[in-house]
């Protein structure tokens, strides 16, 4: 299991720019829009592309009260 940022509240950070997202395994629907609109750049040691890493994160919304099933 990677990373878990399902709760975490992402719309202050400027720049993710080489950030690589594989192991994270959800994030909140509002930090997930915000973050793939400022996705940029390329991992420098695994060379993934930060939006495409972004691809396979599940999204939740806290107001329907999503529960992680881990």
């Amino acid at each position: 299991m990677g990373a878990v940022l399902k709760d975490a509240q992402l719309s202050n950070v400027t720049s993710i720019e080489g950030t690589d997202f594989t192991d994270v395994s959800s994030l909140i629907s509002e930090s997930a829009e915000y973050i793939g609109s400022i996705a940029r750049g390329n991992h420098p040691e695994t060379f993934r592309q930060t939006a495409l890493t972004l691809r396979n994160i599940s999204a939740s919304d806290p107001a329907a009260g999503d529960v992680d099933q881990d």
